[in-house]
């Protein structure tokens, strides 16, 4: 979402959360239904660009869905329509791996 010297401020994909990282440890502790969860940033290779645009259609359906539940906190999806689509589960296998082969070179 934004970059400064100190803080990457990120929007999680699947669960649209706001996270502060610290830049300089890639870090960041958010808290979550009372718990504090601690983050890492493991890799920054960018991403094929179907997978990229695959993981842009997931946030803008998640931010479509937090629109949809901040003017009616009732709403519920409609429960014949699946929560992802093929390619956006494709998306989400992808990036497991793809990540994990790419780390961040150690310090």
């Amino acid at each position: 979402m934004s970059v400064s010297e100190e803080i990457i401020l990120a929007r999680s994909v699947t669960t649209q959360e706001i996270i502060e990282f610290d830049r300089r440890t890639g870090r960041a502790v958010h808290k979550r239904h009372g718990f504090n969860f601690d983050y890492a940033i493991a890799s920054v290779e960018p991403l094929p660009r179907d997978i990229h645009e695959i993981m842009l259609s997931l946030d803008r359906n998640g931010r479509a869905f937090e629109e949809k539940l901040a003017a009616d906190p009732e709403y519920e999806s409609p429960p014949d329509k699946p929560i992802l689509n093929g390619d956006q589960r494709r998306g989400l296998l992808f990036i497991a791996d793809f990540y994990r082969a790419h780390p961040l070179p150690p310090e």
